[in-house]
């Protein structure tokens, strides 16, 4: 039986917990970029506890603080959720490779508290970095989880033959980590004089137009290709050529802007607007990915996914 084998699909309930956990990433994913795009890492200066509380007073008053104690809510609840879905995993799935993604998740989200905390409390910009970097990653476990635990990993359509999506997907999964992981880099350096011209802009704008080329014939591969591979990349370069646009206009505005950092509503949401579709689209990477490396299933199997 083939090591990405089906077993038994784990409980609807999982399911469900897994779905949630992946949409809670993804508002976590958007309450951080907007921490980093109003510079509010350090508006709460302690941690595990907030100004030594659960909840400062008035928190929700004052805007830097709001944004920073919003963050550790929500991660807070992620955490609980994700811990939650390990665990399900890890007591509940037959299949070793589901429950060692359950395991990698709850040790993820710890790993990624962790390093939050130590950033505010050594005031480490490089740690800042690896949190937005590490971030991503957990993202995409998450992403992988709801990939292996949906009812499309053993429909009649896995039938189907996606190797022609291996390598390419292999290639634009690198890519966009690779993009993701210089966008973090610029976006936390001090202060926002200057990153239009920095060498690493346009290392990342080289890999923006090298994904956008990519995608283009991805698209067609994808095209003809059925099953839900072919689908979830089609989505994956839908996504990308709107996370150009996006870098695009974030570019756009910074140069408009007089980069006089993260005053403003546009120039806090739009940068985030684009690490949020950034996240999203390595998310779809992750599953197309996944999915085509998905042997197709043997006639037990097949039986087996019928019966669940």
């Amino acid at each position: 039986m083939s090591e990405l084998s089906t077993g038994n699909l784990p409980d609807r309930k999982i399911r469900v917990l897994a779905v949630a956990a992946l949409l809670m990433a993804f508002v976590l994913v958007v309450a951080g970029g907007l921490v980093t795009s109003r510079d509010a890492g350090l508006a709460v200066p302690d941690w595990p506890l907030s100004y030594g509380g659960i909840n400062p007073p008035r928190w929700y008053e004052i805007d830097k603080v709001r944004t920073e104690h919003g963050h550790r809510l929500i991660a807070a609840s992620v955490a609980v959720v994700t811990c939650l879905l390990g665990l399900a995993l890890y007591r509940n799935d037959t299949r070793k490779y589901a429950r060692t993604l359950g395991l990698a998740a709850i040790a993820a989200v710890l790993a990624q508290a962790l390093m939050g905390g130590l950033r505010v409390i050594w005031l480490s910009l490089d740690l800042a970095m690896v949190h937005g970097w590490f971030g991503q990653a957990f993202f995409g476990i998450l992403a992988a989880i709801v990939t292996v635990t949906s009812p499309s990993w053993v429909n009649d359509e896995a039938l189907e033959d996606h190797t022609p999506l291996q390598r390419p997907g292999i290639i634009m999964l690198s890519l966009i980590g690779l993009q993701l992981a210089i966008g973090v880099s610029l976006r936390h350096m001090p202060g926002s004089a200057g990153v239009l011209g920095h060498p690493l802009f346009y290392l990342h704008l080289l890999i923006g137009l090298s994904i956008l080329f990519a995608s283009l014939r991805l698209a067609r591969q994808a095209s003809r290709t059925g099953g839900p591979a072919g689908r979830t990349t089609r989505r994956l370069c839908g996504v990308l050529w709107l996370q150009v646009g996006l870098g695009i206009a974030t570019a756009t505005l910074l140069q408009l802007s007089g980069q006089e950092g993260s005053a403003g509503l546009a120039l806090s949401w739009l940068p985030t607007l684009h690490v949020a579709v950034g996240a999203g689209a390595l998310g779809l990477a992750v599953a197309g990915l996944l999915y085509a490396y998905r042997p197709p299933l043997q006639r037990d199997e097949q039986l087996a996914a019928d019966l669940n």
